[in-house]
């Protein structure tokens, strides 16, 4: 699921990624070609979610450098690192959070 030419094994998966990416990564805000690619992201990590693995509101098209450096890190826990590391940055994080999902689990 890395990487420009193979960023969504299934057709589905490849429409999707046409249709929920452009040209830059909305961590970063960097060309995906500067930065290893799309990739197609958990939001909530799949090792801690698994019911959520499949879920079209858990998953992003960020770019391979800011997958590989959020890892499997909560939400939460991925904002704080943003914001301690890169505070430039933490604004486009924030918007993207999967709130709904947060929500549910609260639940």
């Amino acid at each position: 699921m890395n990487g420009d030419g193979e960023c969504g094994t299934t057709e589905e998966s490849r429409e999707w990624v046409k249709d929920h990416s452009d040209w830059h990564c909305p961590i970063c805000d960097e060309h995906f070609s500067q930065r290893g690619g799309k990739s197609i992201d958990h939001k909530l990590p799949r090792s801690q979610y698994p019911w959520l693995s499949m879920d079209f509101k858990n998953l992003w098209v960020i770019c391979l450098a800011c997958n590989q450096e959020k890892g499997e890190m909560h939400w939460y826990e991925y904002e704080q690192y943003i914001f301690m590391n890169y505070p430039n940055l933490y604004l486009n994080v924030r918007s993207a959070r999967p709130k709904q999902l947060l929500e549910a689990l609260k639940n």
